[in-house]
Formats: C-alpha cells, structure tokens, sequence
C-alpha cells in the first residue's frame, strides 16, 4: 500500500487574494461616493420658478380684481397710492372678527377720504359657491 498523504490547505495565499478583492471593492465604493458628493456640491444653484398664485396666469391680486372684477369687490378710487387686497372667506371667525373690528375703521379714514382703495377677493365668488355671490353683493350694496 502507498502511503496517502493530505493535502494541507493553502489559507495564506487565499486570504490575501479575498482581501485585496475585497479591499478593492471598498476602496472603489468609497471614491464613487465622494465623487458623487463632489458633483452635487459643485452644482450652481439652480433658480425655483415662481408658480402664478391664479389660474389665469395674473401674479397679483389687484390685476386679478382689475381684470375679473365680477370676482371681487371695490372700494374707492382706481387710482389711489395705496391698495390693499383683503382675502376673505365669510366663514372663517378670523375673517368676521376682522370685518367687524377693522375694516369699517379703515373703510371710514381712508377709503372715504380716496388714500385707498380697498379690495375684497373671497373664495365666495368662484364657481363652486355662486349661490351666495349675491348675499355678498347685498353686503357690497348695504356699504355704499
């Protein structure tokens, strides 16, 4: 009988070659990583376009009410110095504390006086709500 001899494991040489692999694909992650960290701190800052505040493409109130005055009530003089746009919702407690504290003072001293004119522009006069525009225009009529 031949004498059988055991192959001894070669673990050496097998651990260096799994580390430098694995040692290589770490070092790989790594310099990716820090190259996309790179480009998107270097990017400018781009510009956020402003989205129209209305539908019809009108950036501001006043030209809004100017252009559909059906939508909104005016107070005062169209060219007046001062113009102030009160968005108003009648069902809101804020609001109707605000019509009956403040706004018949600022309707007394300086709309009546022509220093400014005045604008209401409330949910109540879209579409969805037009059973009620004209409890609201009574209110218009009853200010004078």
């Amino acid at each position: 009988m031949s004498k059988q001899y055991k192959s001894r494991p070669q673990t050496a040489a097998n651990q260096s070659i799994n580390w430098s692999l694995i040692g290589g694909i770490i070092g790989l992650g790594v310099v990716t990583l820090i190259g996309l960290l790179l480009v998107t701190v270097m990017q400018p800052p781009t510009a956020v376009t402003p989205t129209p505040a209305l539908r019809e493409g009108v950036n501001d109130l006043v030209t809004y009410c100017d252009t559909y005055p059906d939508r909104c009530l005016s107070y005062g003089p169209e060219d007046a110095v001062v113009e102030m746009v009160e968005v108003s919702d009648y069902g809101c407690i804020h609001c109707k504390n605000f019509n009956e504290t403040s706004s018949a003072l600022l309707h007394q001293e300086y709309v009546e006086t022509d220093q400014m004119r005045y604008l209401v522009f409330s949910p109540l006069l879209c579409e969805m709500k037009l059973p009620l525009r004209p409890k609201l225009f009574c209110v218009r009529l009853s200010r004078g």
